[in-house]
């Protein structure tokens, strides 16, 4: 099979030339394709944006909720720590991260309300481990940036 020229994300940003107001017969020179190429990518494309723009959205709602759960250094450490450990009681994270059983349990809480971590019983403890994946990959990316 024959590998394509040009990646959907390509083949969109020149539909967005197009729709910005460069003419059809100049951009086809330009990217070496014929008018019926064009068309036939605009039939296939149109109305990806809309739907491509209301996913980013809703991502960016996602992540801004996400990242005001993260803007507090102790969730951070907390979070660092659990990725580290693997799942950790309440306890033995506080003596970890040097911050008091209390407040350890109401970062925690908020944390667990959010879906960040999970709880689990392990005889008359509770260990708590990291929940949502997208949580782990952020958190690892901030560690390489921040942590080298």
């Amino acid at each position: 099979m024959k590998k394509p020229r040009f990646s959907d994300s390509q083949i969109v940003g020149i539909l967005r030339q197009a729709e910005s107001g460069a003419p059809v017969p100049a951009l086809c020179r330009e990217h070496g394709i014929s008018s019926a190429t064009f068309y036939k990518w605009r039939s296939k494309y149109e109305g990806l944006a809309a739907s491509l723009m209301e996913q980013m959205k809703q991502g960016a709602g996602q992540a801004a909720e996400l990242c005001g759960f993260l803007s507090n250094a102790n969730r951070l450490l907390i979070l660092c720590t659990l990725i580290e450990k693997k799942g950790m009681s309440s306890g033995d994270l506080s003596r970890e991260i040097e911050l008091s059983p209390s407040a350890t349990s109401q970062h925690l809480a908020k944390m667990r309300d959010a879906q960040l971590v999970a709880c689990t019983r392990h005889k008359q403890s509770i260990i708590y481990s990291i929940k949502n994946t997208k949580v782990e990959k952020i958190i690892m990316a901030m560690k390489d940036v921040f942590c080298p």
